[in-house]
Order: structure tokens, then sequence, then C-alpha cells
């Protein structure tokens, strides 16, 4: 009988068509909250809890990154001026403890965030996120013996996962700035401006006056300092008053009228 050689390669891309399951749900963590805010007149230790949820002992380490507003992974408009761009990042800034450990199956460690002084000097909102991520790989199963016992596949991934670091100097006094236009599509582009040192973070909500149209409600966050679209597609109302606020239920910050062109 005629033996067929198999690369490791191709006994790798095999295993993970049959056993997809396996090859990646032995490892796995959470990171709870999502969302760490400082007052940077009174900074204060905050924690997340990082749970290892899968069957296997993990090692991680929490390095701070940064994102621009119209990086790929943020994807939160673009800033409105270029050449003019506020420096909000509190990277440099960020003490995270431990930086690294390591977790048994089911194991749960609280790491402490602090901020050094000289964080954001002016007034207005600054932030970066925490990237969690596995130090090496998260090994996945193997499967058969040694030499001539059968085939060894050991397969490896790297788990990673982020939460928001947000800091605030000074009142929040956010102001949103709508405009409408029409595309050669025929799509209706809703401009969001936010010129503030401030982010904001609420809901909006597109009603048509005339009430034949359904209200449209949405979660509404506009970084410092930026502008961002809102794409609708026909059929839309000819006029549209936008409001805006703290909870879906309460949009009491403030309100615009888009007539359509």
């Amino acid at each position: 009988m005629k033996t067929i050689k198999w690369s490791p390669l191709w006994l790798s891309l095999l295993f993970l068509l049959l056993f997809p399951w396996q090859a990646f749900s032995a490892a796995h963590f959470a990171v709870a909250p999502g969302v760490i805010e400082f007052d940077l007149e009174n900074i204060q230790t905050q924690t997340f809890l990082v749970t290892n949820d899968g069957d296997q002992r993990i090692r991680l380490i929490v390095r701070p990154v940064y994102y621009a507003v119209d990086s790929r992974f943020l994807a939160a408009g673009k800033p409105i001026d270029a050449a003019q761009i506020t420096d909000d990042n509190l990277t440099k800034f960020i003490l995270a403890s431990p930086r690294v450990f390591s977790l048994k199956p089911g194991q749960k460690r609280n790491v402490r965030v602090s901020l050094k002084k000289g964080a954001g000097d002016a007034p207005g909102d600054y932030r970066a996120h925490l990237l969690v991520q596995t130090l090496g790989s998260a090994e996945g199963p193997e499967e058969g013996g040694g030499a001539g016992q059968g085939v060894q596949i050991k397969l490896t991934t790297s788990l990673e996962s982020a939460l928001a670091v947000y800091a605030r100097r000074g009142k929040a006094k956010p102001e949103l700035a709508w405009t409408c236009a029409k595309n050669a599509q025929g799509q209706l582009v809703i401009n969001l401006k936010n010129p503030t040192p401030w982010r904001y973070n609420g809901w909006a909500g597109l009603i048509d006056p005339s009430g034949t149209a359904k209200p449209f409600f949405m979660r509404l966050v506009a970084q410092r300092e930026s502008v961002k679209e809102l794409i609708l597609n026909p059929p839309y109302p000819q006029s549209i008053t936008l409001q805006w606020g703290p909870q879906q239920d309460q949009l009491t910050d403030g309100s615009a009228s888009c007539q359509v062109p």
C-alpha cells in the first residue's frame, strides 16, 4: 500500500476544517468593565477584572495603546482639522499593575489602573485603551502520539481584549452641530460636528415632524474635535428633527432641524 505523506501545514488546515470548535474553544478570558473613567482633578485608582473562563492556563500582558479618531479600530469619524489635532493621548500616563500575570482555568484577577501626574493639563477629555493580550500564545489541543505513532498537531492562537480609558479635566460642555446633504447616490448624509474638547456620550433621535415616519433612535458617541457622518438610505422624510440627550427617553441636551435639499 502506498503511504500518503501530509505536510504539517495541510494537516493543520484539515484539523481546522474538521474540528474548528476544538481548535479555538480551549483558551478564553473575559475583561470587565469595558470602560474606566478618571477625574483628572481627583485621580483615584480604578480596577478591572480579568477572568480565565477557558480550560487551560494562560499568561497575559496589559499594555496601553492609542487609536486615532479615524483609525479603523475606533471608526469614530475624523479630525475636524488634521493639521491641528489636540494631543489627547493618555498612554504615557497610564500605570497598570500587574502588567504581566498568569491565570489558571476559572481563576480571576483584579488589575489596578492609575494615572501619573501631568495628564491632561488643559480642560477637556483624554483617552486611551488598555489591551489585554495572551503573552506568547494560547495552545490548542494535541492529536496523535510521537514519531511513528501518528500525527501530532498543536495549534496556537493569540487572544486579546481591550477596554477604554477616559479621563476628564473640568466640567464637560460639549456642543454638537448638524448639517444635511444629499449625495450622488440619493442617500441623505447627516454630518455631526463636535468642535469642543469634550467627548459626547449619549443618545440621538431622528424624528419626522409630520409623524409619517417612525422615530429612529441610536447610541451617539462623538469624540472631541471630530466630525462624523450618518447615512440614511431613501425613502426618508423631507424634514428631520434631530434631538440628543443622555438617555433614549431623555433627549434634552439639544435639537436641530434638517431640511433635505
